[in-house]
């Protein structure tokens, strides 16, 4: 299939366009070359599209650019539902600010997020070392994946942890009647369940090819793969019946949420 690649203007103005799954990145792993749906999604597109347009533009540049068709789509989506922006910023009270960082404070706060980001830091410095050592230029090929695995889900893993428990909090807070199962916490948990696994199994691949002895370091990362499993099974229970968008709907169009 050919892909085809939108410029803002065209992502703007087809907000439903049947040609894309709507809502699929967020709920990928975000390994774009390697997925069979890069050609129906949104964000793919738009990134390529960035890419060929101008393609010597420094990273910060296309950040920049996405922060503003973020701004632009949300502000054309409000338009279309008849919902006035300057109001709505008007109505926004200082409560309302503290609320939200009370939320983000209690997020980094929580045991489970504190154990994500302690396996982040514990895995990118553990596959730094390994880079480094002169014995990894001789492990075989698939050991040289499986570190590129480790490193990729390193910090993702970390990330859709605390995208999972921030929603809950939301949801305990302001009790806003969304579905129990098709919620954007339990998609995030799903995610960080499905990168734990792919993480877990790159992990197995090294202590094989190194032949880690039971002290290594690298048998600990695995405990704590372990662990962050076990706290979202018991925070998110239904995580796993979550249809993503695509993955496990290929037919889907639709938002789940």
């Amino acid at each position: 299939m050919t892909r085809q690649v939108l410029d803002i203007d065209d992502v703007l103005e087809t907000p439903d366009d049947p040609r894309f799954i709507a809502g699929i990145f967020n709920y990928c792993d975000g390994r774009c070359a390697r997925c069979r749906f890069s050609v129906r999604c949104r964000l793919y597109a738009d990134q390529q599209g960035d890419l060929e347009a101008r393609p010597d533009d420094h990273w910060t540049a296309r950040v920049h650019r996405s922060f503003q068709r973020t701004l632009k789509l949300i502000q054309r989506w409000c338009e279309r539902e008849g919902i006035d922006v300057k109001e709505l910023k008007a109505e926004a009270t200082s409560d309302e600010v503290a609320n939200a960082m009370r939320i983000a404070d209690e997020t980094r706060q929580d045991p489970l997020q504190k154990l994500a980001e302690q396996y982040t830091f514990t895995a990118l410095k553990l596959s730094e070392g390994l880079r480094r050592a002169a014995p990894f230029n001789t492990w075989p090929p698939d050991a040289h994946q499986a570190v590129e695995t480790v490193e990729w889900f390193a910090l993702r893993i970390s990330s859709k942890v605390h995208r999972a428990l921030t929603g809950h909090v939301r949801r305990l807070d302001e009790d806003c009647g969304v579905d129990p199962i098709q919620s954007d916490w339990n998609g995030s948990a799903k995610v960080a369940r499905l990168e734990i696994a792919e993480s877990r199994a790159a992990w197995t691949v090294l202590l094989t090819a190194g032949r880690a002895p039971a002290e290594s370091p690298m048998r600990h990362v695995l405990d704590l793969l372990d662990r962050i499993e076990a706290g979202l099974v018991e925070r998110f229970p239904h995580a796993m019946e979550f249809v993503r968008p695509g993955f496990d709907n290929p037919d889907s169009n639709a938002s789940t949420l």
